[in-house]
Formats: C-alpha cells, structure tokens, sequence
C-alpha cells in the first residue's frame, strides 16, 4: 500500500541549514519512491516546495495543492501536479490534510501549527522532522491536548524512515 505523505512547513525565516537538511529528507524519501504519493500546499520558497522540487526533479510526481489559478501555474511551472481549488487558504489546507496518511513537519509557524491540528482532528500521525524549530515544536513527543489521540512523533534523517512512515 502507498502512503499518502503530506509535508507542511516553513515559509519564513528559512536559514540554509534547513534547505540542506529538508534537501537531504527529499533524498532519503526519494529511496521509497514507489512507496510514497507526496502532498504540499503551494507556498514559494517553503521548506515543502524546496523538498517538492528536488523529489520532482528527479521524476517524482508530487501533488501541490494550489489556492488559485496563479499558484496554479506557478507550481506546474516547477513541475508538480497542481490541483487548483480555486478556494481560499483555509479550504485548501483542510482538503491537503483530508488527502493524505501521514504529515512530516519541517519547522513552521501558524499555519503549520493549524494543519497539524488538522492532522490531529482527523487522526492522521505527525512526524516532527529535528533539527528545525517551529510552532510544533512544543508538542514534540506529547499529545496535542487530553483526547490523546496520537503523539507528535520525533524523526531525523538518522531514523528508521520506512519504519515511520509505515511503508
């Protein structure tokens, strides 16, 4: 069975070690590639997009959710499949969660912090990527609140990815 893998993350203050390591998960992704379907919300230079365009640009078709017409075309111009809502932020966010198994995280700030509470209330894992902060990073290891529905799980590019990812 293919996993159904969403990448949510930052957007802002991105610092280069965070592209080389995102760069370096896209490779090690890469490695299960017959495993996987890839999920992210168009968001330009966004740690998800750099893994997107490194997963696709070595033939991975990854799916990007898209808000209009423009990031439409902005992301088919970075070869993604783009899927054109044509609705606003929120309304995309939600059907990127609804679509997917599992959500890696890559640092983040509110919005990221919003699709994994998505990702909770719908009881699909989250796996904290370490080594970049974020708004999620309080959660490392816990619940998200008293329901208990999961554990925001903590992954490097040391850890047992397949294991993880349950592929």
């Amino acid at each position: 069975m293919r996993v159904k893998l969403g990448i949510a993350g930052a957007a802002s203050n991105i610092k280069k070690r965070d592209i080389n390591l995102v760069k370096a998960l896209a490779d090690r992704l890469y490695r299960y590639k017959n495993d996987l379907e890839i999920y992210v919300c168009y968001d330009p230079e966004s740690l998800p997009m750099y893994i997107a365009q490194e997963l696709s640009s070595k033939g991975l078709n990854v799916k990007c959710f898209a808000c209009n017409e423009e990031e439409e075309s902005k992301a088919r111009e970075l070869g993604l499949e783009a899927i054109n809502l044509n609705r606003p932020r929120i309304y995309r966010e939600i059907e990127f969660i609804k679509s997917i198994d599992k959500l890696i995280v890559c640092g983040g700030g509110s919005g990221t912090l919003m699709e994994v509470t998505f990702a909770y209330q719908m009881n699909k894992p989250v796996l904290l990527l370490r080594g970049i902060k974020g708004s999620v990073e309080p959660f490392r290891g816990k619940f998200l609140d008293k329901r208990k529905r999961f554990k925001i799980k903590s992954i490097g590019l040391d850890s047992n990815i397949k294991k993880a990812l349950g592929i």
